[in-house]
Order: structure tokens, then sequence, then C-alpha cells
């Protein structure tokens, strides 16, 4: 019990801001580290579990055996030990109840739980879990909108990731010149600018006073913008 609440009061609270929700669901993510848990992944299955681990031990009795003062001294392999057996097992019989109502991104080491409910890092710490951190989402803003330093901007305009032409280049650059007191691009899209590069990247975007400069833009320069957001003032 004091290990489980000293546990929970050093966890690294992590808190992100966004305009939705992880998936658009979620309201918490927690980072769990523990070894061979990739044992789980899409199976929650007991047998399937304990032949995956078998496997696993197997492939280290092998590794300690080839290659004696090689490659596995410095590979940070664990060993499955009955101890990861019982948490894996007990995990999988608590993530069985859940179904849709959590979601779950399994590596081989580490586990991304999706989650409403905050009080699961309590039962996560006693399956045995390790936990690394626990993100929080924080809605700062209305879904699909985006935030910007930029007082009298109404609107934002990405571009797609592509290669340009000289000519696109230039006719991008006459329109952010032409029109300086009512665009802003992005430091992006000035460094992009004063560079030989011609290749237009998915970040680069352009903070609009009026929306009807972006018909111009796209008159000039057609099929180059992915997507555009109204940009969020409180």
């Amino acid at each position: 019990m004091e290990m489980g609440t000293l546990s929970l009061t050093n966890l690294n609270q992590k808190i992100k801001t966004s305009d939705k929700l992880f998936y658009n669901q979620f309201h918490y993510c927690f980072k769990i580290h523990f070894p061979h848990c990739g044992a789980l992944n899409g199976i929650f299955d007991h047998g399937r579990i304990d032949e995956i681990l078998d496997l696993r031990e197997n492939l280290w009795h092998r590794s300690r055996n080839i290659n004696f003062g090689g490659s596995w001294r410095t590979a940070k392999v664990h060993k499955v030990t009955d101890e990861i057996r019982r948490v894996l097992h007990r995990a999988c019989s608590y993530f069985q109840q859940f179904g849709s109502s959590i979601r779950l991104n399994i590596l081989q080491d580490w586990i991304y739980l999706y989650t409403n409910q905050y009080t699961m890092r309590e039962d996560l710490l006693d399956i045995g879990f390790t936990i690394d951190s626990i993100t929080t989402v924080k809605l700062n803003r209305p879904f699909d909108t985006v935030k910007s330093n930029h007082k009298t901007g109404e609107v934002r305009c990405y571009f797609k990731q592509t290669e340009l032409t000289e000519t696109e280049k230039e006719l991008i650059f006459k329109f952010l010149n032409d029109n300086v007191d009512e665009v802003r691009p992005s430091l992006g899209v000035q460094y992009f600018g004063a560079r030989q590069d011609l290749h237009l990247r998915t970040y680069f975007f352009i903070d609009f006073n009026d929306e009807k400069l972006i018909s111009v833009l796209e008159l000039m320069t057609p099929n180059l913008i992915r997507k555009i957001q109204p940009i969020f003032k409180k």
C-alpha cells in the first residue's frame, strides 16, 4: 500500500491543451511501462498470451547461449519471469471488461491507455504496472479551431505537402508581399522563402485577416491549400 501511494504521488502529470479529446473521445492517456506487455496486443486471450511468452522465454534462453560476449550484452531484453506472467494475465482479465470504452495502443514494453476514468490509475498499480505518466486533455478552444498570437487574424490555411515549381513559389511570396498588412506567414513559411528549397510542407501556414484573400491565393496557385481553420480568440 505504501509503495502504491508513493507511486501515485510521484506520477508525471501532464496537461495537453487542444481543441479535441484523444481520439475525439478520451480525456486521459496513461503511459505504462512493463516488459513484454506486447503479448497483450489485440488478443486478451490467456492461452495466446502464454504461447507468446513461451516463445519469448525460449528466445531469451537461446540468446544467452549464442554470441557470448556479443550484441546481446547491450540489448535491453528482459527475461520472462513468473511475476511478468502473473501481471499480464491480471491485465488481460482486467482489460477484457471494458470493450470499446477504452482504447489501448500496445508496443513491446509500453502501453498507451486512453480512458475517461482517471481512477483507473489505482487499478493499474494494483495489477502491477508502472505508470510513467498521465496526460490530461484540457479543451481550450472550440473543435477544429486554432489559436494564434496574431490579434487580427480570422482564419488560417495550411498547405499540402508537394514539390513546387519556381513559378509557384514566386507567386506565393508575391501574394504575401502584396498583402503584407493582411496576412501573416508562419516562421516555417518565412524560412522557406529564404531558402532555395521548393518542397512545401504540411506544417506551413498563413493567417489571414480576411477570408476573401484565400480565394486570391487559390487563383494564383491552385490546389496547394490543404485545409482552412477559424482562429479562436478569447
